[in-house]
């Protein structure tokens, strides 16, 4: 291991020890902790790595650092309606963007947004991640959260999950706004406010522009079943293609791993589709990338869409792909407004917002190929 990220990992280690340490109650409010010294030979690092660790608990308004005297455990009284947190499990660049966003509307209203950046390198303790992340914003005292529920691919007992982590903010008088999905199952809602694109519409625009374009066998493709935005879209796809004499077909709606290239395999034996619309980018990602490897050209044999229009990872061999753009900065602005609205009249009726999302045609549609113009969607 390099000396640079060793030195990662010891930083990280000192925040979660004094993090965990507060959570727990081992750090009391207003507790001074250890020296810097001691902390660096405790865990056997520089002085600058220690120095790290407590600037970014620091900046999260976690502890208090006084020249001259140490560093101590921030006082509740001094924080308790202008703090403001974010639990979100999403890809790097759109958290970024949603936390800046979000952070900017919410300071110009005297509040100060608290979130982490890094994540677990393993699926499976997500779950874990964000119920620390609920406990340690409970213990500052913290007015309101932006939440974004778990998928079942990442805790298959999601709901529940969801609802308990909800349910302990409500209990702590902590407001709580979600975003991009509900953590009801499609179509109910529940009682707090959701700020999202509208999933329902993305897939009627979607399914409706490839059947503009001559293609009346599309498949619907999506990797979490169950989750509300995917069963909307399902729904949206469902409608376009009644609306045109077409009866959905559920064989042609697949649950596929797009990690797996005989998932994908066994989809292309079974499917008839012209059209595959991917429940995201990512998904059409990675399935472009097996179809390639297969052998199967994308639009040429077979059209693939998705949704998002977020960068994908490097070394697939992919074409450029249409899509439906998330209005991820407009969708983080809306959602900052509605959690300092929240504060100010926690009485109003919940609200739920679905913006709609742009269509963005790229060469994976086959819109070339079929000689049809860009549609424009009003």
């Amino acid at each position: 291991m390099s000396k640079r990220k060793d030195e990662k990992l010891k930083y990280q280690q000192i925040y979660e020890h004094i993090r965990d340490g507060i959570v727990s109650g081992r750090y009391g409010e207003g507790d001074k902790l250890p020296t810097q010294m001691e902390l660096a030979s405790r865990f056997n690092v520089s002085r600058l790595t220690v120095i790290h660790a407590l600037r970014e608990l620091e900046r999260e308004g976690i502890l208090e650092l006084r020249q001259g005297s140490g560093c101590y455990v921030g006082q509740k009284r001094k924080t308790q309606t202008r703090l403001l947190g974010l639990v979100a499990v999403y890809t790097p660049g759109s958290i970024e963007l949603m936390a800046d966003e979000i952070g900017q509307i919410v300071r110009q209203n005297g509040y100060e947004l608290l979130w982490r950046a890094k994540l677990p390198e393993n699926m499976e303790d997500l779950p874990s991640h964000a119920e620390e992340q609920c406990a340690l914003y409970k213990s500052l005292g913290i007015a309101g959260v932006f939440f974004m529920p778990l998928l079942g691919a990442i805790a298959p007992d999601y709901y529940s999950i969801n609802r308990e982590i909800v349910d302990n903010f409500i209990k702590a008088g902590i407001q709580v706004v979600l975003l991009d999905r509900d953590i009801h199952p499609y179509p109910r809602h529940s009682e707090f406010d959701i700020i999202g694109i509208d999933s329902f519409e993305t897939g009627y625009v979607m399914t409706n522009y490839l059947l503009d374009l001559g293609y009346t066998k599309i498949a619907f493709i999506l990797d979490h079943p169950g989750v509300p935005t995917i069963s909307a879209r399902i729904a949206g796809y469902k409608q376009a293609l009644t609306e045109r004499g077409i009866k959905p077909n559920n064989n042609e709606i697949h649950h596929t791993l797009f990690g797996e290239r005989e998932e994908v395999r066994a989809l292309m034996q079974k499917t008839q589709a012209e059209a595959l619309f991917c429940v995201n980018d990512l998904a059409a990602g990675f399935l472009m990338d097996h179809l390639s490897a297969m052998g199967v050209k994308v639009p040429e044999d077979i059209a693939v869409v998705g949704v998002d229009d977020l960068e994908l990872p490097k070394g697939l061999n992919i074409c450029p792909l249409t899509t439906i753009r998330q209005p991820m900065a407009q969708l983080s602005r809306l959602a900052a407004r509605v959690m300092v609205e929240r504060l100010e009249n926690p009485s109003l009726a919940p609200v739920h917002i679905g913006i709609k999302g742009q269509l963005v045609v790229r060469e994976s549609c086959g819109a070339l190929l079929h000689k049809q113009s860009m549609v424009k969607v009003s």
